[in-house]
C-alpha cells in the first residue's frame, strides 16, 4: 500500500492507533497492557545492560514484549 498524500497518512495512523489503545489499556495482572509492556521491557534492558550489553543490543531486547503486544492488534480489521 502507498501512501500518496500526508491525509492518507494520517488517516492509516489514526486507525492503527483506534485498534492499538484498547489493547494497550486491557487490564493484565492488575495493571494495564501498556505499563505492563513498558515494565518488562525497561527491566529487561537494565538486566542485559548489568550484565554487558550495549544499549543497541538493550533496546533490541526490548522489542520482543512490545512486539508480542503489536502482534495482537487485527490490522485486517
Amino acid at each position: 500500500m502507498t501512501l500518496n498524500t500526508n491525509y492518507e497518512r494520517v488517516d492509516a495512523l489514526t486507525h492503527v492507533s483506534d485498534q492499538l489503545y484498547p489493547i494497550l489499556e486491557e487490564p493484565v495482572n492488575g495493571e494495564t497492557r501498556a505499563r505492563r509492556t513498558m515494565r518488562l521491557g525497561i527491566g529487561t534492558m537494565a538486566i542485559a545492560m548489568r550484565d554487558g550489553a550495549t544499549p543497541e543490543e538493550a533496546g533490541t531486547l526490548f522489542d520482543r514484549p512490545l512486539a508480542y503486544v503489536l502482534r495482537k492488534v487485527d490490522y485486517a480489521a
